[in-house]
């Protein structure tokens, strides 16, 4: 029964937005946009509310972009909004942050706090910004009192990191993408060291950035994967086992640069030596390709042995020769 007033036009308006009438909402905006409250701050947020419910991107950020230039005082659920419809738009993940951290400044209440870091931390993870989206995370914990990550957050960054690297690329945008992926995987060690999925992600990262074996990268994170298991071989499928291994065998034979030949040709017999017992039926096609593979490698390292042997012993002085 109280006079009509901007106050109370805008109220009718908002209400209609909340029970799902967004048109009828609309309309009401127009009428004010029309009359005598043209002037009325919040007319083009509930504009930008509206047609954001109404699937309307590009008109909900231009409304949004009139109302923070002359708006004095936002709301924390204005910056929100902006930041959901800004991110919308690829590029724009960076100002969709800044309204999120805006949010987070005015903002009291820590669930809210907490669900504008979870909002954060989506956005960035659908737009693949891996790091900003680990940052997003951490804060998220932070707020809700924890002292890392969760392990499913770690999981989709992981997981997402080695998706991203694109084996066509140049080799350094290659190691720039695997770079991510190894520390988000070490990030996830270093959290979890008593869960499996880390040590998995940075062997699978680190094998397909370098997937003939080249570069050597997955020799350090196979091997911090292998000391995991010793503690539980059973974890570990025969299948993950034989693939590590002739990964590492074929680095010792064809690429290894820091040891000389016949050290890299022991060092593969050595490898072969640990994983056989692993293989024990001898006619499995893992105990046939280690066992034939092993035989073939010692019998190089025997022939250079013996060559060696006879060079220094100045090899055999043919019978009948004649002294000086």
């Amino acid at each position: 029964n109280s006079d009509k007033d901007c106050n109370t036009n805008y109220f009718q308006a908002d209400y209609l937005f909340r029970a799902g009438k967004y048109q009828e909402s609309l309309a009401k905006a127009d009428s004010m946009a029309n009359g005598e409250c043209k002037s009325y701050e919040r007319i083009n947020m509930l504009y930008a509310y509206d047609y954001d419910r109404l699937g309307d991107s590009v008109k909900a950020k231009s409304y949004l972009e009139q109302f923070f230039s002359v708006s004095k005082e936002p709301q924390p659920d204005d910056y929100v909004l902006a930041a959901k419809v800004y991110a919308k738009f690829p590029g724009f993940e960076d100002t969709a942050s800044v309204y999120l951290n805006k949010a987070l400044e005015l903002d009291t209440i820590k669930k809210n706090k907490i669900e504008y870091a979870s909002t954060g931390y989506t956005i960035m993870l659908k737009a693949n910004k891996l790091r900003q989206a680990a940052q997003w995370a951490k804060m998220k914990a932070t707020l809700s009192g924890e002292a890392k990550i969760a392990e499913y957050p770690y999981y989709q960054l992981t997981t997402a990191a080695i998706d991203a690297i694109d084996v066509s690329k140049d080799s350094v945008t290659i190691m720039q993408q695997y770079m991510l992926a190894d520390s988000l995987s070490k990030a996830y060690i270093a959290d979890y060291p008593d869960k499996t999925q880390g040590y998995n992600s940075d062997v699978i990262a680190a094998k397909k950035a370098d997937k003939d074996t080249t570069w050597g990268l997955a020799i350090e994170p196979m091997a911090a994967a292998n000391k995991f298991y010793e503690a539980d071989t059973a974890a570990r499928s025969k299948k993950l086992l034989f693939l590590d291994g002739y990964y590492e065998l074929l680095y010792y034979l064809r690429y290894a640069k820091d040891l000389p030949r016949i050290e890299e040709y022991k060092k593969a017999v050595q490898l072969i030596d640990e994983l056989l017992p692993f293989f024990p039926d001898t006619t499995s096609d893992e105990n046939k390709y280690f066992t034939q593979t092993r035989a073939a490698i010692q019998a190089s390292i025997d022939k250079y042995e013996k060559g060696r042997q006879q060079s220094s012993s100045g090899g055999t002085k043919p019978s009948g020769a004649k002294q000086k």
